[in-house]
């Protein structure tokens, strides 16, 4: 796995967006599903908001180091903590 990141990081985004456009898309011509208010109004939003985040610190620094790692984590440790305390989540 060592000196080998941007093959890490392009299967985790492959991946991501193979299972979104993909088998959601494959369920869907199955059966129709509802798209929720809150993936509408606080989920897109907040994935769009990390996808951004990620780009600029990939194109600034070339590379994810433990400080913007714990901070990724970190904010995604505060979105669950927002998602659960308010009911949302579930």
């Amino acid at each position: 796995m060592r000196r080998h990141s941007d093959v890490i990081l392009g299967n985790v985004i492959g991946s991501n967006i193979f299972n979104i456009l993909a088998i959601l898309g494959v369920t869907v011509v199955i059966k129709p599903i509802e798209v929720s208010a809150r993936f509408r109004e606080i989920d897109t939003p907040v994935m769009l908001g990390a996808a951004l985040v990620l780009l600029g610190a990939l194109f600034a620094s070339k590379q994810i180091g433990r400080v913007l790692g714990t901070l990724l984590l970190s904010a995604y440790a505060v979105y669950m903590e927002f998602l659960f305390s308010t009911g949302i989540a579930g």
